[in-house]
């Protein structure tokens, strides 16, 4: 009996293995692409912390709405807003003029309030849309990607590396590569909780390769599923403060 089941166990595992090898890079981002992006809507409220070289921190704190592609930032602290419908157009509200503005698309690779994000980076809600993707190893306990622009999509890096967790189907390390091809910034992505049933990343952490600046955003709060309004993603509604 027991070499019988030694045979069976065995049988399984060769079995199982290739399974696992035979899922391609596509598979894999969007199944990581699927998990992230479950939900109907989420909102939550940010800490966002900037670390410059020389150690001094300044704090912001605000709010994020997602539905779909479409991502709103509302900062408290400056009164600024960013808006994203899609990968390619994005509208930021500076209060200062009290004017919405397109941000074109050869300034999607500048720093936003001094963070280490861009543009892109807080519009993007599902990698696939924009990179195709490319296996780089596969352990135990991730997957590494390669993704590169696709055709015809416009992006501010030649490459993003991506390691997935495999056990929780999520993106736990970025390495994001310049047009140059040179490592720009590094991105961990931590504190996983598991909040009606989707697993969400409550701690971002993302530095500069060269200069050791650092950002940390954490999530307070998030919610799912609550019914927001499409009217809530639109220009006239990023002049406004709730």
């Amino acid at each position: 009996m027991k070499r019988f089941l030694c045979l069976v166990l065995a049988a399984v595992f060769c079995f199982v293995a290739p399974v696992w090898a035979e899922q391609t890079a596509d598979e894999i981002l969007k199944s990581v692409d699927d998990q992230a992006t479950q939900f109907k809507d989420l909102k939550t409220k940010l800490k966002i912390i900037v670390r410059g070289a020389d150690g001094v921190e300044k704090t912001a704190n605000g709010l994020t709405l997602q539905k779909g592609p479409k991502r709103l930032y509302r900062f408290f602290d400056t009164g600024m807003a960013f808006m994203s419908l899609d990968p390619d157009t994005s509208y930021v509200y500076l209060p200062e003029d009290q004017k919405v503005r397109r941000i074109a698309a050869h300034t999607h690779n500048q720093s936003f309030m001094g963070t280490d994000y861009n543009a892109d980076d807080m519009a993007i809600t599902r990698y696939d849309d924009v990179y195709a993707p490319k296996l780089l190893e596969t352990t135990p306990k991730e997957f590494a990607l390669e993704l590169t622009p696709k055709a015809g999509k416009a992006s501010s890096y030649s490459k993003i590396v991506i390691h997935v967790d495999r056990e929780i189907n999520a993106i736990v390390r970025l390495e994001y590569y310049n047009p140059k091809g040179e490592k720009e910034k590094t991105e961990v992505r931590s504190d996983y909780q598991k909040i009606t049933g989707q697993w969400y990343c409550m701690l971002l952490e993302i530095a500069s390769v060269k200069t050791g600046h650092k950002t940390v955003v954490k999530m307070i709060e998030p919610t799912f599923n609550t019914g927001l309004s499409d009217d809530l993603f639109t220009t006239r509604q990023l002049k406004r403060m709730e």
